[in-house]
């Protein structure tokens, strides 16, 4: 269905229903954004309207000519600008033999003169007013020569226009220098460097001095304390202007991208720059640039995770997470079971296509469950046997390991790698009811150089608290046991780490901490005193709030019983804690990570400083007896001898 849309260039403020269609004036240029999804499976077209009232349906030709551009701004919208000089605005009128006569082309090896006629042919745009002369050039017309400046290369047209007015013919020399690169990425920041004053801009000045220098994004002028607050670094120096953008920083977006079959991303961004400076030869030149910027293609390891429960009779498997523009649109199931070892076997493809792009991308997804080489042993002992997933074609099964890396197979076979171990080793997670006490870990597989599995299987032992059963024996006189109580204290300790290797923790200094939407915030939990190996520390509850008091409102649950928040869209991540200098006793640390979230309260978005607390338990590793004792949440007391516990005044949600 085609829309037809007469731009209203008068308007100065954004204008907005609700509806599909938004409308602002940026400076000397008019923005409307569509709601892509609104647009989604109807035919689209754009048509500007000409003082006469005739519709012009707009073509690549005619947007270089005229001054229009439509494009994808991010995962949801299309963006259509306008030039306050466009062809057909009201401001405007299409240039005529009878104003413009012709226009010369600079080249070095020759000059070339085109008629009106045979300039608008060629694609180039040419408007006139009264007071203006409007020159439209594409970027890839035949008389645009490469120059360079400081190493920056730019496409550069230098023209005369003869221009009749009135009485008088007048001639109009003009030059445009657009960069075609100057932009570097380098340690996740893009760097887009400009010369200030470009000879082909500047011919026969001797002398400058800057007047204005701005900058921003998506058209939108940003302040000094704008530009802080996103991390952004302008530099103005002797010879040239530099703009430092984080990867990952607000004003542009991640998008997905496939390269050769494998799933990736790049980050965009759409800057802008203008310099107004004054010369000895020219007097005031304005240069703007409108630059959009695309970082390289980076692949993405897809996290695939088991948690199947065969006791249910359920296989359960999560793929991803995945940006918004990435849409499923085809899954092939096969399954089957091998009666020899009991083996539950699913093979699911899952095929993807990226909008608007419309790359496609497939992800194999095969999960094995062996049932009967599970066994919990009344003793404490595990044995598991973890089978060789056909999908991941190079796993060495002797690689195989368990959340504790150390703990490796005592058997090892071409498609097999069978485990031995006590539930109190090897990184075994334990979790408390009033009737069960049960063990978790996982057997893993890490490819060289990357922390995230490409394989996990997942397996639960449960064991009864109170249960009943008949048993011989023969009585022996023993004194009976008994246990001293004491009163003692326990110091504990909540921390955020800057990186995933929990190696640099955020000091006092640094406090508040400002993180971005989305972004990784690395928590550790320390038992410090006393230090004994057969102690215990368990994570009971962890959530975040605005205020100081544990029990204030509101609250999101960010670990609930030692478990992550099933509401979450990012889910909380435990990580497991390994011997290291500074790690004496493993099983009195707790590591978790939970990615930055918008903190809201009804619908209001709350621009605050959040605080992360814990509740936890700490348990003898051969506490048998007084098992309710153990179930108690114990606060989190931080150094410092603060009252909040695990209290921590560092994060600003966006």
């Amino acid at each position: 269905m085609p829309a037809r849309i007469d731009p209203p260039l008068a308007k100065a403020e954004p204008v907005s229903d609700g509806g599909p269609i938004s409308l602002e004036c940026l400076g000397n240029l008019l923005r409307i954004t569509l709601n892509a999804e609104y647009f989604e499976d109807k035919y689209l077209s754009f048509a500007v309207v000409d003082q006469s009232g005739i519709a012009w349906e707009l073509d690549e030709a005619m947007a270089a000519r005229c001054g229009y551009t439509v494009t994808y701004s991010n995962w949801s919208s299309i963006e259509f600008r306008a030039s306050a000089a466009s062809c057909h605005s009201h401001l405007q009128a299409k240039a005529e033999e009878a104003s413009i006569w012709q226009i010369v082309f600079h080249q070095p090896e020759e000059k070339k003169a085109l008629l009106v006629s045979d300039a608008w042919s060629a694609g180039y745009g040419l408007n006139t007013t009264d007071t203006r002369v409007v020159l439209r050039i594409p970027h890839t017309a035949a008389q645009a020569q490469l120059v360079e400046d400081l190493g920056i290369t730019f496409s550069m047209v230098r023209s005369s226009t003869f221009y009749k007015h009135r009485w008088m013919i007048l001639m109009v020399d003009t030059t445009v220098a657009c960069p075609v690169d100057g932009d570097d990425y380098m340690n996740k920041t893009i760097t887009w460097t400009i010369p200030k004053y470009i000879p082909s801009l500047s011919a026969g000045a001797t002398s400058f001095k800057d007047v204005l220098v701005e900058a921003g994004v998506g058209l939108h002028k940003l302040s000094a304390k704008e530009m802080a607050s996103r991390k952004y670094v302008l530099s103005n120096d002797l010879n040239a202007i530099t703009m430092k953008i984080p990867v990952g920083a607000e004003g542009g977006y991640y998008k997905t991208s496939v390269s050769n079959g494998q799933l990736g991303a790049k980050y965009t961004i759409n800057l802008f720059l203008e310099h107004q400076w004054e010369d000895n030869k020219w007097g005031l030149t304005r240069h703007t640039i409108i630059k959009e910027i695309e970082t390289p293609f980076e692949q993405i390891e897809l996290a695939i995770t088991n948690n199947s429960n065969l006791s249910t009779r359920l296989m359960n498997v999560t793929v991803g997470t995945f940006l918004p523009d990435v849409e499923l649109v085809n899954l092939t199931i096969e399954g089957y079971m091998r009666d020899d070892m009991r083996a539950y076997t699913l093979n699911v493809t899952l095929a993807f296509i990226t909008h608007p792009s419309r790359e496609t991308f497939t992800v194999p997804v095969i999960t094995v469950s062996a049932v009967r080489d599970a066994e919990c042993l009344p003793s404490g002992t595990v044995i598991i046997t973890a089978i060789k997933v056909v999908g991941v074609a190079d796993l060495d099964t002797s690689l195989l390991v368990l959340r504790d890396r150390e703990c490796k197979p005592s058997l090892v076979t071409e498609k097999t790698a069978t485990f031995k171990f006590s539930v109190n080793t090897c990184g075994t997670i334990r979790k408390f009811n009033s009737t069960t006490l049960t063990y978790e870990n996982e057997v893993l597989y890490f490819r060289h150089g990357n922390d995230t599995p490409v394989y996990r299987l997942k397996f639960v032992c449960s064991y009864a608290v109170n249960q009943a059963v008949n048993v011989r024996y023969k009585s022996k006189k023993n004194p009976l046991p008994h246990v001293k109580a004491r009163f003692g204290s326990l110091a504990l300790s909540l921390k955020l780490f800057k990186e995933k290797s929990y190696s640099q923790p955020y000091q006092k200094s640094e406090y508040p901490v400002v993180k971005y939407l989305r972004e990784a915030l690395y928590f550790e939990v320390e038992l410090l005193q006393p230090k004994d190996a057969r102690l215990d520390l368990n994570l009971d509850d962890c959530w975040a709030t605005n205020s100081q008091s544990q029990d204030s409102l509101p609250q999101w649950p960010i670990l609930i019983n030692g478990c992550e928040n099933n509401k979450d869209s990012y889910r909380t991540v435990i990580h497991e804690v390994n011997y290291s200098h500074r790690v004496e006793f493993p099983q009195h640390l707790k590591r978790f990570e939970v990615r930055m979230f918008t903190f809201m309260q009804g619908s209001t978005l709350l621009q605050e400083q959040v605080r992360c607390l814990c509740s936890v338990m700490s348990c003898w590793q051969s506490q048998q007896v007084n098992l309710e004792w153990c179930l108690q949440p114990m606060p989190c007391e931080p150094l410092g001898g603060q009252v909040l516990p695990g209290t921590i005044d560092h994060l600003l949600k966006a």
